[in-house]
Parts: C-alpha cells; structure tokens; sequence
C-alpha cells in the first residue's frame, strides 16, 4: 500500500474528507502528512523487520509492511491527524485502538543460551 492510500484511509477515518466540504482542513494536513506517516511507520517497522527502518520521501512510496501492521498504521496516523487538529476525542479513540492493535503485533525472536555453565 503506497503512503497517499494510509492518509486517505484515515482521513476517512475521521471524516476530514473533502466531500464534507473541508477542503482547507484537507489540504493543511496533507503538508503535514509525510512526518505524521514516518512516526507511524518508525514505530511499526521494528516489528517485522530486522534492518535499519528507511523513511518515506513522498506519498507515492510503498510501505513495506503487511497487511495487518498496514491497517494498525491506519488508526495511527489517524490519531496523529486528530492530535495536530486539536480534536481531543478522535484523537483519543484513535490512539486508544491503535495501541490495543499494536499489542497485537508481535515480534518473533530467538534467545541465545550464553550463560555459562558449571562442571559437575
């Protein structure tokens, strides 16, 4: 899913569409989108990959997440929106399912036995 798409989805999301006749709101978040996007994306990307986490430039980059992790991006940078609007409860329903969703993320990792061991 490219950047542009996560946006529209969450403006959706908030009703900030332009089709509610909010054409100034739209516009003054899209010159903030990409931050908000990288927030996001910088805190996920930890959870399924290994190497060093590489920004968006523009909103037709594709973010390399799967779908699961894509959708809980959605409600993320859906608060992150609410938030730089000052609409405390959008904001606040937002962030509280992105976190739950977040949590349902997990990292698979392995652990290493290197405790040393005695001689009997």
């Amino acid at each position: 899913m490219k950047a542009k798409e996560i946006i529209t989805n969450a403006l959706k999301l908030l009703g900030y569409t332009s089709s509610a006749g909010n054409e100034q709101l739209t516009a003054r978040i899209m010159s903030k989108a990409i931050p908000i996007i990288n927030v996001v994306y910088s805190d996920l990307w930890p959870k399924e990959h290994t190497e060093d986490f590489e920004p968006v430039a523009k909103l037709d980059d594709e973010i390399e997440l799967s779908n699961k992790a894509v959708t809980v991006m959605t409600y993320g940078v859906a608060a992150f929106i609410a938030q730089s609007e000052n609409d405390g409860d959008n904001q606040q329903l937002w962030m509280t399912i992105y976190n739950k969703k977040l949590s349902t993320l997990t990292v698979i990792s392995t652990r290493k036995d290197v405790l040393p061991r005695s001689w009997d």
